[in-house]
């Protein structure tokens, strides 16, 4: 019978999951909240979610000067903004 995760069963297991997306050391990690590295490396290379890795990689390049990530939500605001502005003028007109 495989074991339970003991990261994925914590209390605190969002701001475990936080500080690892975040880059906090897995030895860090484990020492603040009590728990086995090799638990913690084990959580964050299986179990911490897909889409949060994602969302860190997509922050992560946004921050580091990706201009095309940059650019890329600039223009899904554009668009965002025309919609708005197409389905309600009300809200764009001069008063």
């Amino acid at each position: 019978m495989p074991r339970k995760c003991t990261v994925c069963g914590h209390p605190k297991r969002r701001e475990i999951d936080r500080l690892l997306i975040q880059g906090g050391t897995i030895r860090g990690i484990a020492k603040q909240f009590r728990l086995n590295s090799n638990a913690v490396h084990r959580h964050k290379q299986g179990h911490l979610p897909v889409k949060l890795k994602e969302g860190a990689k997509m922050e992560e390049d946004k921050q580091s000067g990706n201009l095309w990530g940059e650019l890329t939500g600039l223009r899904a605001r554009a668009y965002a903004i025309r919609h708005y502005e197409a389905t309600m003028p009300e809200l764009f007109e001069a008063e």
